[in-house]
């Protein structure tokens, strides 16, 4: 029985002798093996991702963005023209402060009416020239109160153009800083075909000196495709991405590249950005809005005093007749005191007065509304914050650990003691890690826009 044990291990180590010496063997030879030897298995090169370099397409900067959408944008634009408008409107001409200034002039010729002899009045006419002047000297101060509402209005105007402006802002740094996630998750992709190619190499390799089979090789080759297929698909993404950032900014070209560091503040306070959002543009608005229907309100119950215009003028009449009949011509100045006291209106200004009270109380209400939402919104958003800066920390832990994995992984594949499913693994492990990464980046990023935009302080000084 001994004797039959020894010959049974000696058969296995000469079975287990020449696929060691032929391993040992094709070690050294791998990397002499020439590129053109890979045969029908190399998929075709080279793999052009864009015609033009990344890195030699023109920087787009974060400051050339806030320019454009300020600059640029519709939407900004058609906010910013309604509050010019509104600011035309606040004037003192607006709120009957200033008087009013006629002139008229009115010529008539005069008929002649039938009888036995017609007259030929053809040339008879009759000249009239007024000018007046009207001023208003008391209504009961509802012109302080109309001409403030006005003031009102625009400065709600001004701060619904800023709100516009950073709501419109915020979206272009997100769409920028996602553009930045996706070019960073291209080199993560392209790392993986690199390395995906390099492994389809070993495998060709080892098949040609013996020490692999066409599976393995062709395994390779169908885990490297899969790769190339996604890293398309993460250019598609981009190049949506790049043409969403083009109608924030108003232009069509696309041919550019943002910046390749995103750099996280890590110093907000909470503490201090709800101070600040207590004076954010939104809250702002509502504010004035709100006293533009308490200066409304006022109005309307100020017209219930009587109103009192100073008027002056002068009127020139003449009228002219061939025959001498009624020639003549007067004129001269006139001026007086006008007071009006409507008796009865028909209850419009009770309909008015009480429509201006539920306005006021509808806009009190709106300003409560907006300071909640935008307590809430910053308490929830700066806790996905201090989350996300958390997530990051972990995140670059594991990518540092994974790329390690992977050096090891691959020079024991080289070697030929793992398996091309054992190195796979790894790849996997690396990509989804750095991918990882590099989505914390850019939701700690998104986080701090939309902190910085909730506080009112995303828009340049």
């Amino acid at each position: 029985m001994t004797r039959a044990k020894g010959v049974r291990c000696t058969s296995k180590l000469e079975t287990v002798i020449p696929f060691v010496l032929a391993l040992l063997l094709a070690v050294p030879a791998l990397a002499q093996v020439p590129a053109d030897s890979l045969g029908p298995f190399l998929p075709p090169e080279p793999f052009a991702v864009t015609a033009v370099p990344a890195d030699m397409l023109p920087l787009l900067t974060l400051a050339e963005v806030t320019a454009l959408v300020l600059d640029q944008n519709p939407t900004v634009v058609i906010a910013r023209l309604e509050r010019e408008i509104a600011d035309n409107d606040a004037s003192l001409g607006n709120a009957d402060f200033l008087p009013t200034v006629s002139l008229t002039a009115t010529q008539r010729r005069l008929a002649s009416f039938g009888g036995a002899t017609q007259i030929d009045r053809s040339s008879d006419y009759s000249l009239d020239l007024a000018a007046g002047a009207r001023v208003t000297v008391f209504e009961g101060l509802a012109r302080v109160a109309r001409y403030r509402r006005l003031q009102s209005l625009a400065e709600a105007r001004a701060f619904d153009a800023e709100a516009t402006a950073e709501a419109v802002l915020a979206d272009a740094y997100v769409t920028y800083f996602d553009i930045a996630r996706q070019q960073d998750q291209l080199l993560v992709l392209r790392e993986a075909v690199a390395l995906s190619e390099e492994r389809l190499q070993i495998a060709t390799r080892r098949r040609d000196v013996g020490a692999a089979s066409d599976l393995e090789v062709r395994r390779a080759l169908v885990d490297l495709n899969a790769d190339r297929a996604v890293l398309l698909r993460q250019q598609n993404a981009l190049a949506q991405s790049k043409a969403l950032l083009n109608q924030l900014i108003d232009r069509t070209d696309a041919a550019f590249r943002v910046t390749d560091s995103v750099a996280v503040d890590t110093t907000l306070a909470l503490g201090m950005l709800e101070a600040d959002a207590l004076d954010a543009p939104d809250l702002r608005a509502a504010r004035a809005s709100e006293e533009a229907a308490e200066l409304d309100r006022t109005a309307v119950r100020r017209e219930f005093w009587p109103r009192v215009d100073l008027t002056a003028g002068y009127v020139f009449d003449q009228v002219t007749d061939p025959i001498g009949l009624t020639p003549g011509q007067a004129g001269g100045f006139t001026y007086g005191l006008t007071a009006t006291f409507d008796l009865f209106d028909g209850f419009q200004r009770r309909r008015r007065l009480g429509n201006a009270a539920l306005r006021q109380r509808q806009q009190a209400l709106v300003v409560d509304q907006t300071r909640t939402a935008l307590l809430t919104a910053l308490e929830s958003t700066f806790a996905v914050y201090e989350r996300s800066l958390l997530l990051v920390a972990l995140e670059e832990a594991n990518a540092d650990a994974a790329r390690q994995n992977v050096t090891v992984a691959l020079e024991r594949f080289r070697l030929g003691v793992s398996t091309s499913l054992e190195l796979r693994e790894v790849q996997r492990a690396l990509i989804d890690a750095q991918s990882r990464l590099v989505a914390a980046v850019f939701e700690a990023k998104q986080a701090e826009v939309e902190l910085l935009a909730l506080s009112g302080r995303l828009l340049p000084e």
